[in-house]
């Protein structure tokens, strides 16, 4: 059966019409005719009833059409897909995600990225706001929250653990949980006050909650990475942030044993994104990368 066939019995449903049928398609009218009889006799029943003023869909032609419909839309959207996988994918795609989690991993991915995808432009907001997607028009959100918030479909890529970690010279000032109580730390300054630090110990399971205090609250994530390397004090800080600082020796893991939160609940990486039916191309290879780039293995 021929998908020409099946377009144009459905054109002529739309406008019930030969004539307008061929008309819109710049064809012969002879041929419209020849394509519903094809597909009326391998069918074995009439599609339509003609007159010489209309044409009006039988019950068993209306049925049949309207289960095909949606099928040969997703075969075209397919056919589509396709060849835009032959041409090079190209169009905008607007991207929004906090600015620490830009800066420390988004960035580093963007080369492998441009080189694969040269034609899709990427606009990027870093911002710690939490924001509106259909206000500015976002395509993909990464966030950080315990639960994806809205009506958007979530992919969950990250589950990070949170390390105790100083400057060098802090070594030996911190070795147990406790001794966090009696230190100035440094504190991220966003809301909720982010001064309970929930703390479970990897081998025995023993958790603990410390009340941080400090004389330097900062908003920013990277000013908080900056300050702990400057010696400010200790402070607790995501694994996907304080990882490359701690391999390098600008920090130290304060209490390698311990792993922890800064919230009640768990705070996962959530990739977002609109209910899209048919999600554009360039959106979904967007999409498609992060999930294979930043996800847990």
């Amino acid at each position: 059966m021929q998908i020409d066939d099946l377009d144009i019995a459905l054109d002529v449903a739309r406008s019930k019409s030969f004539a307008q049928t061929a008309r819109d398609r710049n064809v012969d009218p002879s041929n419209i005719t020849r394509a519903v009889a094809r597909l009326e006799d391998r069918l074995g029943f009439q599609l339509f009833q003609r007159s010489t003023r209309q044409v009006n869909l039988t019950d068993r032609g209306q049925q049949y059409l309207e289960q095909i419909a949606p099928l040969l839309s997703g075969l075209k959207e397919a056919e589509r897909e396709a060849k835009a996988h032959i041409l090079e994918p190209e169009g905008q795609v607007r991207l929004t995600c906090s600015s620490a989690f830009g800066h420390e991993i988004l960035l580093p991915l963007l080369t492998k990225f441009q080189a694969e995808y040269p034609r899709i432009e990427l606009k990027i907001f870093m911002t710690d706001d939490n924001v509106a997607l259909l206000e500015r028009q976002i395509d993909i959100a990464l966030r950080f929250a315990p639960t994806p918030q809205g009506n958007v479909h979530a992919a969950k890529l990250l589950s990070p653990q949170y390390y105790c970690v100083g400057s060098p010279e802090w070594r030996h000032k911190i070795s147990i949980p406790a001794d966090l109580e009696g230190v100035d730390c440094l504190l991220l300054d966003l809301p909720p006050a982010l001064t309970k630090w929930h703390l479970n110990h990897q081998r025995t399971g023993e958790k603990c909650t410390i009340r941080a205090k400090g004389n330097l609250s900062l908003s920013a994530p990277l000013a908080l990475l900056k300050a702990a390397q400057l010696g400010h004090g200790p402070t607790l800080l995501p694994d996907w942030l304080a990882k490359s600082s701690i391999e390098s020796g600008t920090l130290v893991n304060l209490l390698p044993e311990w792993q922890g939160q800064i919230r009640d609940d768990a705070t996962h990486l959530w990739l977002l994104h609109h209910p899209h039916r048919h999600m554009p191309l360039n959106i979904r290879i967007v999409k498609d990368f992060l999930i294979d780039q930043i996800s847990a293995p």
